[in-house]
């Protein structure tokens, strides 16, 4: 009888244990969603600004600061996974 409450009180506790592990993993995944939505959000917006802001100058110009954007944009995203 005391094994099998002891048995009882290990499962429990492991269980405990993984399920406390699964939810970290999943709140960080989730931040990493989040972090990379607002990386996405940015650049469009940023983006968007920039195409507006630029609408007078030269395309070679404008082409070659979307393409620094892309860049940076893209770089955050594997430097934050």
């Amino acid at each position: 009888m005391v094994d099998f409450e002891f048995d009882k009180c290990t499962r429990k506790a492991i269980n405990a244990i993984v399920n406390h592990h699964l939810n970290e993993e999943i709140s960080i995944n989730n931040f990493k969603i989040l972090g990379i939505i607002v990386l996405i959000t940015t650049f469009v917006f940023s983006n968007n600004l920039q195409y507006h802001s630029t609408a007078l100058a030269s395309s070679q110009n404008s082409t070659t600061t979307s393409s620094n954007m892309s860049s940076s944009i893209i770089a955050a995203i594997n430097g934050f996974i």
